[in-house]
C-alpha cells in the first residue's frame, strides 16, 4: 500500500470498518469500483477490485461496466487493467449518445492515446464499426480532435470504409481534418484515397496485374487500402503479378521503415488479415516455389513464423525450387543464434510440428 496516498488510506479504513462497501451499489447501480475507475488512480482501483473481484462484471442502470467508466474518465491506466478482465465491455454503447469506449477515448484531445486505442482494437468486438447518435464513426473523432497520422492509420486500418462515411452534418473525416487544420491527418486520408483511385485506374502499370498488386508498389500501402480493394473484388487474391508473386508474397517482402509506420510490422498485419479473412490466399507458391512459411523463415521473421504455425496450414515438408525446406531456410537466414530464445523457439516448433520435417531434416544433417 502507498502510505503517502491519503485516499488509499481512507479506503482501507472504510473497507476495514465495512467489508460489504465494495459490494454495495448506489441508486444508479454503480459500485465502488465503477466510481473508482472513473476518477481514482490504479493503486486505488486495484485495492477495490481485490475486495470485490466480481464487480468488474457488474453493470449499472445504463449498462456501463467499470471499464466503460474508466474510458469516460480518461483513466487509461485503469482501463488497461480492466479490459483484460471484461473484454465484452468494449462493445457497450451509451444509451443516449450511442458512443462506445473507443469514441470516449478518442474524444480526449491534447494527449497521446495511441497505445490505449491500439489495446481497445485488439479486444474490439465490433465497436469500431458503430457510429454515435450523430453518425460519427471513430475515424471522424480522430480527424476532428487529433492531428496524429499514426492514430489515423490505426483507426483507418480497422475500418477503412469510414473514410467515405458522412455524419449528420454531411461531413467525412477528411472534411473534419481540413476544417480543424489537422493537416497531417488530412494528408494521410488524402493519400489513401488517392492510392485507391490510382490503383483502380492505373494498376496495369509495371508488374501489377490487379489494383491490390499496385498498392504494394507505393510507400502509402496500408492494411486499410488493401481491405477496401479486396472488399470490391476478393478475386484479386487469386491472380499473380507478372513476376509470379501473389498478394501474400508481396506482403511478406515488406520490410524497413515507412513514413508513419514500421513496414515489417505492416507485413505481419497484412498476413494476419489474409489468414483471418482469406485463408486460401496462402495456398500458392511464388515463382521460386516458396510458400508463405518459406519466405517467413527466409527472412527470420519470428512473429510471422509463429503466426503462420498457429493459424494456418503450412507447407513444412515442401521444398522450394532450390530444394530447401522452411526449417533449412531459417538456419540459413543468418539469424541462427543458439542462445536466442526467439530463434530456438521457432526452430523447435518447425522441427516438431510435422513428422516428415523431423525425418527429412534429421537424415540430411
Amino acid at each position: 500500500m502507498n502510505k503517502k496516498n491519503p485516499e488509499l488510506q481512507e479506503l482501507v479504513t472504510v473497507l476495514t470498518a465495512n467489508p460489504n462497501a465494495a459490494h454495495e451499489a448506489d441508486d444508479s447501480g454503480r459500485t465502488l469500483l465503477s466510481h473508482a475507475a472513473y476518477r481514482r488512480d490504479l493503486y486505488f482501483c486495484k485495492h477495490v477490485l481485490s475486495a470485490n473481484p466480481d464487480a468488474v462484471h457488474r453493470a449499472d442502470s445504463k449498462g456501463f461496466f467499470p471499464f466503460n467508466w474508466s474510458c469516460r474518465g480518461r483513466n487509461f491506466a485503469v482501463a488497461g487493467m480492466l479490459i483484460d478482465l471484461n473484454p465484452t465491455a468494449t462493445n457497450i454503447q451509451d444509451p443516449i449518445l450511442r458512443q462506445t469506449p473507443i469514441h470516449h477515448v478518442l474524444f480526449s484531445s491534447g494527449i497521446d492515446i495511441y497505445d490505449i486505442i491500439n489495446l481497445l482494437l485488439k479486444f474490439d468486438q465490433g465497436a469500431i464499426f458503430k457510429p454515435d447518435v450523430c453518425g460519427w464513426h471513430p475515424l471522424h473523432y480522430v480527424a476532428r480532435f487529433h492531428d496524429d497520422p499514426r492514430l489515423a492509420k490505426l483507426v483507418f486500418d480497422a475500418h477503412p470504409e469510414a473514410m467515405y462515411r458522412r455524419c449528420q452534418r454531411l461531413k467525412t473525416p477528411s472534411d473534419w481534418a481540413n476544417e480543424s487544420h489537422h493537416n497531417r491527418v488530412a494528408n494521410f486520408l488524402r493519400s489513401q484515397d488517392t492510392l485507391r483511385l490510382q490503383a483502380l485506374t492505373h494498376y496495369q502499370d509495371g508488374h501489377a496485374t490487379t489494383p491490390v498488386h499496385y498498392v504494394f508498389q507505393h510507400e502509402d500501402v496500408s492494411v486499410g487500402a488493401i481491405k477496401l480493394l479486396l472488399k470490391d473484388n476478393p478475386d484479386y487474391l487469386e491472380a499473380p503479378d507478372s513476376n509470379g508473386n501473389y498478394i501474400v508474397h508481396l506482403a511478406l517482402a515488406l520490410q524497413g521503415e515507412g513514413f508513419h509506420y514500421d513496414r515489417t510490422k505492416l507485413s505481419v498485419d497484412i498476413v494476419a488479415l489474409l489468414i483471418r479473412d482469406h485463408p486460401n490466399s496462402l495456398a500458392n507458391p511464388d515463382s521460386d516455389g516458396n510458400y508463405a512459411i518459406h519466405l517467413a523463415c527466409q527472412k527470420g521473421n519470428f512473429d510471422l513464423i509463429n503466426m503462420l504455425l498457429d493459424k494456418s496450414e503450412c507447407n513444412l515438408s515442401t521444398r522450394n525450387s532450390d530444394g530447401k525446406l522452411p526449417i533449412q531456410l531459417l538456419v540459413d537466414c543468418g539469424k541462427a543464434r543458439l542462445m536466442d530464445y526467439q530463434y530456438a523457439s521457432a526452430f523447435y516448433r518447425l522441427f516438431h510440428k510435422h513428422p516428415a520435417v523431423h525425418d527429412i531434416f534429421a537424415n540430411e544433417c
